[in-house]
């Protein structure tokens, strides 16, 4: 499988994740978890996904008074 074609597979299994785990949210699902590996996922391909999962991986050790783990 050629470069492109695994970027636009991750993409849109991340995508996928993404959407399950907003439909997940409001029920009895793992909805926070899902989107969470779909940001991950789009995060090994994606510079903008990257940045969001740092933030959001640094905004919770804040909250919860860590120092956030090395990526």
């Amino acid at each position: 499988m050629n470069d492109r074609s695994r970027k636009i597979l991750k993409g849109v299994a991340g995508g996928a994740l993404i959407v399950l785990g907003v439909i997940l949210v409001p029920l009895p699902g793992p909805g926070i978890p899902t989107i969470a590996a779909g940001v991950a996922l789009l995060a090994t391909e994606f510079a903008w996904a990257a940045w969001l999962r740092d933030r959001t991986t640094a905004l919770v050790a804040k909250l919860f008074g860590r120092a956030p783990a090395p990526v």
